[in-house]
């Protein structure tokens, strides 16, 4: 009977990814997205990387993980982005994580108000003639609206949901140009 020693040599493993997916980072915001970690089994020292396609704007320490945003980005042009990254241990055993960034969408306020029709024929007015619609512009897409008149002009404008109208027995002078 003979005996033998075997010796196994530790192999080195590659590190895997344990962050959680997907990433979130509210619109129109600049900032830390968040920690990318991975863990090694051989407990070597990682490095970060973005892949080679990365958007100028993000950014990825390259020691501890941290993912930063540079630009704002815009929901409503875009609202998901797949961000690779890898790690990559001492020895050169590197695994390479594919995340999606995803842009929560946040209500912007309104930039401005048309109006669809600035001026009045004075033939054949009705009660409370129509003077236009009004109309927001937003970037948010699906957002309803309420409108306020605010400097009146002595009361002779009154609004019927988005409708801009004359008030009753209300005259205006051909020229004259009223504000509200």
């Amino acid at each position: 009977e003979q005996h033998f020693t075997i010796s196994v040599a530790d192999a080195n493993d590659a590190p895997l990814f344990t962050t959680p997916w997907p990433l979130v980072m509210d619109e129109n915001r600049v900032g830390m997205v968040g920690m990318l970690t991975a863990q090694d089994q051989d407990g070597d020292t990682l490095t970060y990387a973005l892949g080679s396609e990365a958007p100028d704007w993000l950014t990825l320490d390259p020691d501890s993980g941290a993912l930063w945003l540079t630009t704002p980005l815009d929901y409503e042009a875009q609202s998901s982005y797949l961000i690779v990254v890898t790690a990559t241990d001492q020895y050169g055993a590197v695994t390479v994580g594919d995340y999606q960034l995803q842009v929560l969408d946040i209500n912007e306020a309104p930039t401005g108000i048309a109006l669809s029709n600035i001026s009045l024929s004075p033939d054949g007015l009705a009660e409370n003639p129509l003077i236009g619609s009004l109309s927001a512009i937003d970037p948010d897409r699906s957002d309803a609206f309420s409108y306020q008149l605010i400097g009146d002009d002595n009361g002779r404008f009154m609004l019927a949901g988005n409708e801009l109208r004359l008030v009753d027995g209300t005259t205006l002078q051909a020229g004259e140009n009223p504000a509200i």
